[in-house]
Parts: C-alpha cells; sequence; structure tokens
C-alpha cells in the first residue's frame, strides 16, 4: 500500500476515481434532497385542520399562544401522509426496476454513454422538480421515478467502471474511495438541504432542488471530458500504467468457481452464494427504509 500510494498517485486511474466519487455523492444527494425537502414542501397544519375528527377533551389554547403558533412558516402543498408516500416512492421504484436493465446497457453500450445518460436525467429531474410540484403532486412523482431510473442506470455502471480501470491488487482500496462518496451525498444533503429550505429567495426549498440539480449536470460536464471509457481510450494515460492496468485485470473467474467446487470435496457454491446475496439485499433495503422514512418523522419529534 505504501508503495501504491508513493509509486502511483495521481495517476489516471485516479482521477476516473474521483470522477467516481463525485458521481456517488451527486447520486446520493439526489436521492435523499426529496425527503428533506418534503418536510419544509407540506403544509402540516393544514393536514391537521382537515382531519375528520375533533378531540373534545382538549384544553381551550390561548388567544395570544395560538397567535404566536401561527407565525412559524408551513409549507404551500396540502399533501396527506399517503400521498408524501407516492411521491417519495416513486424514486426508489425507478432506481430499482432500472438497475439489471443498467447493467445490460453499460456492458452492451459501454459505461461512458449509460453514466452520462443516467447522471444527466437524475439532475434535469431535479431541476424541473419544483414546477412540477407546482403543477401536480403526482407529476411530481413521475419526475422522480425517472429520476430514480436514471440513478439506476448509474450504479451499475459505475461496478463495470470499476472493473475496466481498476487494476486488481488496488480495486479494494480506490472502489471503497468511490463508495465513500454515498455516505459524504448523504451527509451534505441533510447539512446543506435544512439551511436552503429556511431561506426566503425563491421559497426556500426549491432551492434544495436547484442546488444539487446544477452540480450534477457540473460532475457531468467533468465525466465528459475527463472521463473515458477504458484505459486504452484515455490519450493521456502512460504506457506503464496502461500496461499496469491491463496486467492486472482479473479473468480468473471460472477458476474460482471450479475452486469453490471442489474444494475439500465439498460443495461449497451454495454457501458461496448465500453469504454473496444475503448482504447484498439486506443492506440496499436497510437503507431505503432509513432514507424513506427518516426525514419525514422530522415535523413529529417533540420539541
Amino acid at each position: 500500500m505504501v508503495s501504491f500510494l508513493g509509486d502511483s498517485f495521481l495517476k489516471r486511474r485516479h482521477t476516473v476515481t474521483i470522477l467516481g466519487f463525485l458521481c456517488s455523492v451527486v447520486m446520493h444527494s439526489q436521492r435523499l434532497n426529496l425527503s428533506i425537502a418534503m418536510v419544509a414542501m407540506v403544509n402540516s397544519t393544514s393536514i391537521l385542520s382537515t382531519s375528520s375528527y375533533q378531540n373534545a377533551t382538549e384544553c381551550y389554547r390561548p388567544q395570544a399562544e395560538q397567535a404566536v403558533l401561527e407565525t412559524h412558516r408551513t409549507g404551500e402543498f396540502s399533501w396527506d401522509p399517503e400521498l408524501q408516500g407516492h411521491i417519495l416512492g416513486a424514486g426508489f421504484l425507478g432506481y430499482l426496476l432500472a438497475q439489471i436493465p443498467g447493467g445490460l446497457l453499460a456492458g452492451r453500450f459501454g459505461t461512458k454513454p449509460i453514466l452520462l445518460v443516467g447522471l444527466f436525467s437524475a439532475s434535469i429531474c431535479n431541476l424541473l422538480s419544483p414546477v412540477a410540484a407546482q403543477q401536480h403532486a403526482y407529476l411530481l412523482a413521475v419526475i422522480h421515478l425517472i429520476r430514480g431510473m436514471g440513478q439506476g442506470l448509474q450504479q451499475p455502471s459505475m461496478s463495470v467502471l470499476m472493473a475496466k480501470w481498476f487494476p486488481r491488487n488496488e480495486r479494494g482500496f480506490l472502489s471503497a474511495f468511490i463508495y465513500c462518496g454515498y455516505p459524504l451525498g448523504a451527509f451534505i444533503a441533510s447539512l446543506i438541504s435544512g439551511t436552503l429550505c429556511d431561506l426566503e429567495f425563491l421559497g426556500g426549498w426549491p432551492l434544495v432542488f436547484y442546488t444539487f440539480g446544477l452540480l450534477g449536470v457540473f460532475v457531468g460536464l467533468l465525466m465528459v471530458f475527463f472521463f473515458f471509457e477504458q484505459p486504452s481510450d484515455d490519450p493521456n494515460i502512460t504506457p506503464s500504467e496502461l500496461q499496469h492496468i491491463v496486467q492486472n485485470q482479473d479473468n480468473s473467474s471460472a477458476t474460482t468457481c471450479t475452486v469453490l467446487l471442489r474444494k475439500d470435496g465439498q460443495d461449497k457454491y451454495s454457501t458461496t452464494i448465500n453469504r454473496c446475496v444475503t448482504p447484498a439485499v439486506d443492506c440496499p433495503l436497510l437503507r431505503v427504509c432509513i432514507i424513506l422514512h427518516g426525514p419525514s418523522g422530522l415535523p413529529r419529534v417533540p420539541d
């Protein structure tokens, strides 16, 4: 690891790593920002006032206290929790539907075009979200369904990118660096979105979508000019780095399967599959639950 950091730092594969990291930051921040902006978009007071029941045993609130409470800013949309769930869930549905097609398309047409289509489509959907919300709630849901599909194209494309660009002995480190963009994107979205929603400019909450939408367009332009499909296509890569990447590509998948099946004369294939599939299902499911239901509960948390 020391020789890797000392001898080959900031090579072309490291530029690709940084670009992949930025894509991960943008993808996760755009996935989370709707959940946070929804708190400022929805008029929770209006939803409570239109409920079909009244609590006759509630103590009378003095007029002065009621006036103070009504000075707090409320959202402009009277969306009930069910409708909010439809809007929030649309993005994850699109993300789910596009995963397998995204991998197939990336393998057929290449990483760069599919990654750029996903990145730009998700960013444009973010930019269109304020206008869509003003028109109809389900138009916003459709916009975020498309946004989720764009992000679904990005995820498998990133895997193909790492397979093409990262040498086998460095793949763990460089891949981990790219995946660090996911929690950082969530952190940035959580940190900035609330502040943007509290601003008076443009109504506050639309700034959330404009900010992360423009950020996605900027990262997409960086990918257009500085990312190449594979190392041999990069005119700026050195012959030594190209040789290092090509010679350290993993082409032994068939041999690995044979070893797993025949080691000690036992069939370990099913055990290996279980160990791979279980975290691959559980981890995304847990992450979806946290993103989907976490920020929407903020208005109901007591002071």
